[in-house]
Parts: C-alpha cells; structure tokens; sequence
C-alpha cells in the first residue's frame, strides 16, 4: 500500500508542476502542446514530444531533435542528429555518429567527440572515447 500512495503522490506532483504538456493528434499523427485547461499552445506538428524537464520538452521533427519551452516556442531548433532531455543545465546532443552537450540556449558547450554520454550529475558525466569511459568535469565559466 506504501508503494501505491508513494505512486499517486508523485503522479500528482508531476501533475501540478506541470503548465503545458505534449498531446498526440490522431488526426495528422503529429504532437504539439496543451496548456492545463486544454487549450493548444502548439499545434501538432512533431513526430514526437516528451515531458517537460528543467522547463524545456524534447522534440522529434523529420529525424532531427530540438527544444521546446513552457510557452510552446521552440528555442532550440530541430538540428540535432539524437538528444537527450536536460538533466543539471545540460542536454547530450548526437551530432553524426559523436555525442556532446548543449545549454539551455543551444550552444555547443562539449564538443561532440564521445562515442557515447551519461547525463550530467551536479558537474560530472561520464563519456566513452575510443571504448574507454572516464568522467568529465564541467564547470561554466562565469
């Protein structure tokens, strides 16, 4: 019983943080936005949309991936080969076959050399070069 109510109660945060959140459109197969009284924000046009994390959603267009914020307004435009939601300020970015990080405004912040990325946590990630892992310390300049 601890695990369900501990279930609901969490359900019901991500309820209430949440202003906007992505919708499916059965009528043209695409996502867009609604806010909390179901009005859209965004008109159904990605393949894809994800949740909300750190106030920017995860979009899927043609192939390529961006950013969208709470406003519905994409900042940061479908360019990217593969993308992950932001996790502590940063978003892993395939670009090609390589992955590196972005910001919240889509500057490159990592250079996309890692054959693969874990998320940050606090200023630390993992990566893989050349089928060796290490961990990587970022901290932005200030």
């Amino acid at each position: 019983m601890k695990l369900l109510f501990s279930g609901i109660l969490i359900f019901y945060c991500c309820l209430s943080v949440a202003q906007v959140t992505p919708y499916y459109s059965p009528e043209n197969d695409h996502y867009g936005y609604i806010d909390q009284n179901k009005r859209v924000i965004r008109q159904p046009q990605y393949d894809f949309a994800w949740g909300f994390r750190e106030g920017l959603s995860l979009v899927k267009l043609n192939g390529k991936y961006g950013f969208v914020n709470e406003k519905g307004k994409e900042i940061i435009a479908t360019q990217f080969d593969g993308a992950q939601p932001f996790s502590d300020g940063l978003a892993i970015v395939k670009i090609g076959e390589k992955f590196g990080f972005i910001d919240k405004s889509g500057k490159v912040v990592v250079q996309p050399i890692y054959d693969r990325c874990d998320n940050f946590h606090g200023d630390r990630a993992n990566v893989s070069l050349n089928k060796k892992w290490q961990v990587m310390i970022y901290s932005p300049k200030k």
